[in-house]
């Protein structure tokens, strides 16, 4: 996990699912 991932999860939710792999 890092501190900008906050920001870029939600930018990336509305795109892709790049929460799933930033958070993992």
């Amino acid at each position: 996990m890092r501190t900008g991932i906050n920001e870029y999860s939600q930018t990336s939710e509305r795109k892709k699912p790049a929460t799933l792999v930033a958070g993992s």
